[in-house]
């Protein structure tokens, strides 16, 4: 097992709001990271012991939004050099992971949830195996299409 050394940091910015169309469209907000680490390769371990970094996403929606809505959240965090590792993990605000992508020999990682429940969602990146000061990039689009009214 690899322990970190240095503490985590925050993205930039901290949190950001994406607020539904009222019709059918597109909101992105985007955000950046750059874990001063060397790595977490035990995910058993709580992230707050190694390298990760944290972004706080809101979805600012009505409860009864997706009855006349389809629709997803898409989240993508990408770098330069697949010799660098990242993972995405994304929890919802009781703290239950509801996506998560960790492959191997990339340049992202991505994840979607289908009509994300209103309120805060934490996106959490872990080096998992990369160069520290790795900048990462990320980025949240929440798409809705208006349905019509049943």
């Amino acid at each position: 097992m690899l322990v970190a050394s240095g503490a985590a940091v925050a993205s930039d910015p901290a949190d950001s709001t994406l607020v539904g169309p009222k019709k059918s469209g597109t909101v992105t907000t985007t955000f950046t990271s750059a874990i001063q680490g060397t790595g977490r390769l035990d995910p058993t371990i709580p992230c707050s012991a190694f390298m990760c970094d944290t972004h706080t996403l809101t979805i600012n929606v009505p409860a009864s939004y997706w009855k006349k809505h389809t629709g997803s959240l898409a989240i993508q965090v990408a770098w330069t050099g697949p010799e660098n590792d990242f993972d995405l993990a994304v929890y919802d605000a009781a703290g239950t992971e509801v996506a998560t992508s960790g492959e191997a020999l990339t340049e992202a990682e991505a994840v979607t949830i289908d009509a994300p429940a209103p309120g805060a969602y934490t996106i959490e990146i872990t080096s998992y195996l990369a160069t520290p000061g790795t900048e990462v990039t990320g980025t949240a689009t929440l798409t809705a299409t208006a349905t019509k009214k049943k």
